[in-house]
């Protein structure tokens, strides 16, 4: 009978073991699903894009730059041990997630509409290091926020854009209506404002939005109504909505002789290749007449390698503008040498404080 006993006390215990194995197996699967709990390595980052990818010649492509280049410089290769992009293709909140998943150290995303799935994200997985550019988010110490001064370089294309012009009517397309793109505009018209009362021009400026980032063909079709409306100058700030401005302006050039002509001003990249094309007669000219580019490869590239280091910049705002070369415009053969001088002048200006580009208010940062 003591024998009998004893048998079920240990098929008791056993089956109780058994539970107990089955209960914490199903609450680490269930912790798992929303928070990381293997051991990050420092090394690695990953970018979030949203639905346009990295080719889409802007802002995603230039922080794929950024990543490479970290990369390379740390012989490290693409993948999860390394660096590595997730493109948001139902909801970056799915993307930022694997990417946390696969435990990847410092986590990057581009644009203010990931501010909430970033700032949850951060308080969901402490361990993990969140950037987010062209937001701002506060107050959490392994979240850094990375901004740009547009406008700064936009004014300085305002400026080329009134010396260049030979309609005096210029141009703008932008995409979402957030507070880089509204900073881009900002800071563009009132650098032809200057340029023209410098010139004693009257230039007519004109805008339109895309509300997308990602609105190719919509960007075409405005692109088309400013031409029409005899822009000569447009300067697209709208992602890859801007291939859409690029292909109209393409079109209407192919079919003018070379010395009339169309000019885009690029964004975010130097996007001078993007303006080749054969004028009427097939004679091969440009029509990129300058690019404002804001430096997110070499930010990205920096925050990385702090974060290899150790030294993740976590809780700060950091801004990058013409002081230290984080803004600035391109040089190109379709820029007369007084017009660059001009911005070259006005550049130094904005260095030293002597004007003042104000920095939009009305949206979200």
């Amino acid at each position: 009978m003591k024998k009998k006993v004893n048998s079920i006390r240990f098929a008791l215990t056993f089956i109780g073991l058994l539970l107990l194995i089955f209960t914490l197996t199903a609450c680490s699967h269930q912790k798992s699903a929303s928070h990381s709990n293997n051991k990050t390595d420092n090394k690695t980052v990953a970018l979030v894009t949203d639905n346009n990818t990295i080719n889409d010649h802007s802002y995603n492509y230039s922080a794929w730059q950024g990543l490479k280049q970290y990369g390379e410089n740390n012989h490290l290769i693409q993948g999860n041990n390394g660096y590595q992009y997730f493109v948001t293709t139902s909801t970056t909140k799915a993307a930022i997630q694997t990417a946390i998943n696969k435990n990847f150290k410092t986590i990057f995303s581009i644009g203010p509409n990931l501010k909430t799935d970033i700032s949850q994200a951060a308080k969901d997985n402490p361990h993990h290091n969140f950037v987010i550019i062209d937001g701002t988010i506060s107050h959490q110490k392994n979240v850094a926020s990375i901004n740009f001064n547009n406008e700064q370089a936009a004014y300085l294309a305002g400026i080329v854009a009134a010396y260049t012009t030979k309609t005096n009517t210029i141009g703008f397309i932008g995409g979402e209506q957030n507070k880089a793109t509204l900073n881009y505009q900002t800071g563009f018209e009132l650098g032809i404002k200057a340029g023209a009362k410098k010139l004693h021009k009257n230039i007519n400026f004109l805008n339109s939005y895309t509300d997308s980032f990602s609105k190719t063909a919509k960007a075409k079709e405005l692109t088309l109504n400013l031409i029409n409306k005899k822009a000569d100058i447009i300067f697209q700030a709208s992602g890859k909505s801007g291939t859409g401005v690029f292909q109209a302006v393409k079109l209407t050039n192919e079919a003018q002789p070379v010395n009339n002509k169309v000019f885009v001003i690029g964004v975010d990249t130097n996007q001078q290749q993007l303006g080749n094309y054969y004028a009427k007669g097939q004679q091969a000219s440009n029509f990129t007449l300058t690019s404002v580019v804001k430096a997110m490869d070499q930010a990205v590239a920096n925050v990385a390698q702090d974060s290899l280091k150790g030294n993740f910049p976590g809780g700060k705002n950091l801004t990058y503008n013409l002081q230290n070369n984080g803004v600035y415009i391109t040089n190109s053969p379709n820029i007369s040498n007084k017009a660059w001088d001009a911005a070259q002048k006005a550049r130094l200006k904005i260095i030293n404080g002597k004007i003042k580009i104000p920095s939009t208010k009305n949206a979200a940062p």
